[in-house]
């Protein structure tokens, strides 16, 4: 009569191990999709600010370069075509090494959109943009028209004085070199 009740004791502890091991992967399996899921939607939102970021700047530096192309006058102008082209792709470059962008924007499959026109962008001279790029200026200029800036200010904002600062850096830098030079 022992040995059966000590079996039944063993056997009885065996079941509640098992159960509580099953209980308790249940339970950790659900943390990890849980976590795996607020995980997706935080890259998910991250993608999203940084495409409306990356539209931002593309809408910003497309309409500086085209300010500064119009200001443009050979030789007698205050920049040279090169500064003028030369910055524009020097920023584009810049960005690209952004860790967010390379997380958000190169790893995605559904900005190919975006890196479509970036890319298009940075490999094509900024003073050829309007001729060879057409299209991807006006995809561009839609893109940042479905935003409403009101709701984005300080973002714009930010990415403007980035553009801005970039700029002036580099036409700052540009004019110290050709005083060096005379």
């Amino acid at each position: 009569m022992k040995g059966g009740v000590t079996m039944w004791i063993i056997l009885g502890i065996l079941v509640a191990v098992l159960a509580s091991f099953f209980v308790w992967s249940a339970v950790k399996e659900k943390i990890k999709k849980k976590k795996r899921k607020k995980e997706e939607l935080q890259f998910k939102k991250d993608t999203e600010q940084q495409s409306r970021l990356l539209i931002f700047a593309l809408k910003i530096l497309v309409d500086k370069n085209e300010k500064y192309l119009k200001e443009f006058e050979p030789s007698i102008g205050q920049y040279k075509m090169s500064n003028i082209i030369n910055t524009a792709r020097g920023f584009l470059e810049k960005y690209q090494e952004d860790a967010l962008f390379k997380e958000c924007i190169l790893n995605n499959a559904d900005a190919r959109d975006e890196i479509f026109a970036f890319g298009f962008l940075r490999d094509t001279r900024s003073n050829s943009w309007s001729k060879r790029c057409a299209d991807k200026l006006q995809w561009i200029e839609e893109k940042f028209n479905s935003y409403n800036i009101s709701l984005y200010e300080d973002e714009y904002q930010r990415v403007e004085k980035r553009v801005n600062d970039y700029y002036d850096a580099e036409f700052l830098k540009d004019d110290k070199e050709d005083e060096s030079t005379k």
